[in-house]
């Protein structure tokens, strides 16, 4: 289970900050989930839309994780902190979570993926 962010200005910066210090690994890792995320997303659109025209379409969409793009994500993400600097990478990977807004049950780490398994603290 996981809980909503519901915490002061001062615990959002300090989570902020928090991703900042980690490594660029951890850093390309939140990107390329959040990424595949969007992809896995749209997928499922593009599937409902399909259906919804024509029931009879067999349509499949591969998984990004395991399907190569997942990878993809992550070099381009490296790419990113090489060329514009980790704060850059680090930046875009807090508006993610910022838009995700979740956290652990307990609301003390803020997910920085889309599935909890890369966090940061509130303090």
């Amino acid at each position: 289970m996981a809980w909503e962010w519901s915490h002061t200005a001062e615990a959002y910066a300090a989570a902020e900050a928090n991703l900042a210090k980690k490594s660029i690994k951890f850093l390309a890792e939140c990107y390329a989930e959040w990424a595949c995320k969007a992809i896995a997303d749209h997928d499922k659109q593009i599937e409902d839309a399909l259906l919804m025209l024509d029931s009879s379409i067999e349509y499949e969409s591969t998984d990004p994780y395991f399907d190569g793009r997942y990878e993809g994500a992550v070099t381009q993400a490296k790419k990113i902190a090489k060329e514009q600097g980790k704060d850059s990478l680090a930046q875009q990977v807090w508006e993610y979570a910022e838009e995700g807004r979740t956290c652990e049950n307990g609301g003390f780490d803020a997910w920085m993926c889309p599935t909890g398994c890369h966090t940061v603290s509130f303090g």
